[in-house]
């Protein structure tokens, strides 16, 4: 079981912190509980986490435990999701979401517990779907809630450094050169997120990419993951530009970070592998670099290039359980842009087509949260309204409740042209 194996120090090499946490806790029962719970409400309607949680308490009554157990067992199994979903779904650097977050946990004892039943719950499903990158997100999840609870009144974390030192701790790691200048254009959710042998990396690409308009890396780390950091000028549409030529060559995505950097330049990260999983070959991705260098160039067509590859398209994943498309929006989590969630059968090309929808939208994407559970896409996008945004005072939310259906309609209708294509 892999929580004993935590607890035992089994994994300590490969999950040194959710080991520590793991063998710390004095209440093994609670946490033990709540795993053994935590799914039994499925197949007992449509909320499977409220049914276990009703579960829990008539089991605790029946057998006596502790009543402040009970209530810790019951909470966990009817929170058993939210730090993935937070964690995958949501933009880390809201400080008002993880304040929000820290008042709903509400003791550091609860957060250490769910933390650790969130990675035994991911990590069981299957090898795939425990990744580097959604620990990274996880863990981060996690040391924020934990830092801003142990904080006086919930507030600023009392450790935390401030921007302007964030940056210059930054630009002192990476030393010499135009590492000062490339600290200064950074925004905030990169320099909390981003360890600084990955900035170093970003570093010389952005370098390359301020005198060439574009340079891009394929980094495959000791994990197996591999990374794929794409920088270029910025414009609308950048996104749907960069995924057109990954999904031409057979190149998924597993994961996105998108930045917007100041002086008008665009960093994002993929995690990306071959269709049938993989690294990427470097043909393979040679290919792609060439298809989006003229696609960049305005010398070849984002469609035509996701057509081709939908036409040599296996479709094996057709086999596959289908899933419901569902997009909905969010207009109370963030403050300053509204969010558009989508879940829907994973395809190739899907991220592509999700982007062009957005952007033929007139939306601009500001953070992107990609996550793949086998055949399901859930990925959700951080949106502004072009035309809104411009207006003095305006946030660039939706805000016109016409505007935000005319959205959605119009991801679903491009989501449903592209499976019609299968």
């Amino acid at each position: 079981m892999r929580m004993m194996r935590l607890r035992s120090g089994a994994l300590d090499e490969e999950e040194p912190e959710l080991t520590r946490v793991a063998r710390s806790q004095q209440r093994p029962l609670v946490l033990m509980l709540g795993l053994l719970f935590h799914d039994l409400g499925k197949g007992l309607g449509p909320d499977h986490s409220a049914r276990g949680a009703e579960l829990v308490r008539a089991y605790a009554q029946r057998i006596g435990l502790d009543p402040a157990d009970a209530c810790d067992i019951e909470w966990l199994v009817a929170a058993h999701l939210r730090m993935s979903h937070i964690s995958q779904r949501r933009d880390l650097e809201d400080a008002a979401l993880i304040e929000s977050f820290a008042r709903e946990v509400e003791t550091v004892d609860r957060l250490e517990m769910l933390y650790l039943l969130t990675y035994v719950d991911m990590a069981s499903v299957s090898t795939e779907n425990w990744t580097q990158w959604k620990g990274h997100l996880l863990q981060n999840l996690y040391e924020k809630t934990h830092a801003t609870m142990l904080a006086e009144g919930l507030g600023v974390p009392v450790h935390a450094h401030s921007l302007e030192e964030r940056r210059a701790r930054l630009a002192r790691l990476l030393a010499g050169g135009q590492a000062a200048e490339f600290v200064e254009v950074l925004p905030e959710r990169y320099l909390a997120a981003t360890r600084p042998d990955v900035a170093a990396r970003h570093l010389k690409l952005w370098t390359v990419a301020k005198k060439t308009g574009f340079a891009s890396e394929l980094h495959r780390s000791a994990s197996g993951e591999t990374d794929l950091t794409l920088v270029a000028d910025d414009r609308p549409g950048l996104l749907a530009i960069f995924t057109a030529a990954l999904a031409a060559n057979g190149i998924d995505i597993l994961g996105a970070e998108v930045n917007s950097l100041d002086q008008g330049v665009a960093l994002d990260t993929f995690v990306v592998r071959e269709t049938g999983g993989g690294a990427p070959s470097e043909a393979r991705w040679e290919a792609a670099r060439t298809d989006l260098l003229r696609l960049l160039s305005g010398s070849d067509d984002p469609h035509r290039l996701v057509q081709k590859r939908l036409r040599r398209a296996s479709w094996a994943s057709s086999a596959a359980p289908s899933v419901e498309t569902k997009v909905r929006v969010d207009d109370v989590s963030s403050a300053e842009m509204t969010i558009l969630e989508v879940f829907t059968q994973d395809r190739p090309g899907l991220l592509h087509t999700i982007a062009d929808a957005l952007h033929r939208a007139g939306v601009s994407i500001e953070v992107a949260r990609i996550a793949t559970e086998g055949n399901r896409a859930t990925d959700a996008f951080y949106l502004r309204d072009v035309s809104s945004a411009r207006l003095p005072g305006s946030s660039g939310k939706i805000s016109d409740p016409v505007r935000r259906t005319e959205v959605v309609q119009t991801v679903q209708s491009a989501i449903a042209s592209l499976a019609g294509r299968g």
